[in-house]
């Protein structure tokens, strides 16, 4: 491995840092080594993730997608089961973890289906990891079920297109 060397010359925090860094950014950005770490995984998957192959159709009207943002108040399941907090208005968007830790992002609607949000910053050990100051993911609303929302989402330059809920 091309990094062995360098990972022997710096501490083990920094060492683990950079570890988790490449192997959660590579799970975000790379077809393959998802595909694998999923299927690695897959016996403590709990959440309502799932990956697809294309971006499905929405099926919310302009009233729908004004009533999604009058919530502000939604949560979803993370892959490993824990229930996140989401909080938004009509340009900040901030998740609340199980652990106590948080992560801010700016929020841009797009037109009637679909918003932008931006990662700004996190204490969150995955998501500071996951995502770079800048980094944006867009989100299509596609239906309006009875307790969630199901939702597309993709980050931006990302060939990864994940489905999942968003409960009210």
């Amino acid at each position: 491995m091309h990094l062995l060397p360098y990972l022997q010359d710096i501490s083990q925090d920094s060492a683990t840092a950079l570890a988790n860094f490449i192997y959660i950014r590579l799970q975000r950005d790379c077809v393959s080594f998802k595909d694998i770490s999923d299927r690695l995984n897959s016996a403590s998957k709990k959440g309502d993730w799932r990956d697809v192959d294309k971006e499905p159709e929405s099926e919310i009207s302009k009233a729908d997608f004004d009533d999604f943002f009058k919530v502000q108040h939604l949560k979803y399941l993370e892959p490993n089961g824990d229930t996140v907090n989401a909080h938004f208005t009509d340009s900040t968007w901030e998740d609340h973890f199980k652990n106590g830790t948080y992560s801010r992002l700016s929020l841009s609607k797009l037109h009637q289906n679909e918003f932008v949000i931006a990662f700004i910053e996190s204490n969150n050990t995955i998501r500071m990891n996951l995502s770079k100051p800048g980094d944006k993911y867009r989100y299509r609303i596609l239906k309006k079920e009875k307790g969630y929302y199901s939702m597309f989402v993709q980050a931006v330059g990302s060939k990864i297109k994940l489905l999942f809920k968003l409960y009210f």
